[in-house]
């Protein structure tokens, strides 16, 4: 079901990061502001005036969206989620976020309840996740970076050579 490595140890996720259960608030006791209230979807519920998160943290939708894995740079008011901070000196917790994501369609099968489906921080607990040394960690998040950043280059090219396309069509036609 999840990645299990034959050549590093196997640890249990709550052997490398803190979870823990989001604050509730309601759109009735939020006081307005920037900060994205962080809950069971997959954007923002609202905005507060005040986090309890200072980000570099990855939530996983409880309810609604449950099971999905987000990752938040900035301050966030965790919500109606788990919440997952680093605890280890041997796990870099952006690792962690991209071998959850890369996991994400079975994250989503450990949902139960039928009329309102939930993930539990005890199942995510027991999630195996291959641990590498530190430094091929943070070497596997370097390169997943790059390819990102060479994926948007990529596609903002795509848009442009479009847009390109359609103005010389209109041009023609027109």
């Amino acid at each position: 079901m999840f990645y299990k490595s034959k050549k590093f140890e196997n640890k249990k996720l709550s052997d490398l990061v803190n979870i823990q259960k989001g604050e509730t608030i309601t759109s009735n006791t939020k006081e307005d502001g920037d900060i994205p209230v962080i809950a069971g979807g997959k954007v923002p519920a609202y905005y507060n005036n005040k986090s309890n998160y200072k980000g570099n943290v990855i939530t996983i939708s409880a309810s609604g969206s449950s099971g999905y894995v987000w990752w938040h740079d900035n301050p966030i008011w965790a919500s109606d989620c788990n919440v997952l901070t680093e605890k280890s000196k041997e796990a870099n917790i952006k690792y962690i976020y991209h071998i959850l994501k890369f996991n994400q369609e079975n994250i989503y099968k450990l949902q139960k309840g039928s009329v309102q489906s939930h993930v539990y921080a005890s199942d995510l607990a027991e999630i195996i996740i291959p641990t590498p040394p530190i430094e091929i960690q943070q070497k596997i998040v370097n390169e997943i970076n790059e390819r990102k950043q060479k994926a948007l280059r990529l596609q903002k090219e795509a848009k442009e050579i479009l847009e390109n396309a359609k103005s010389q069509v209109e041009r023609i036609i027109f």
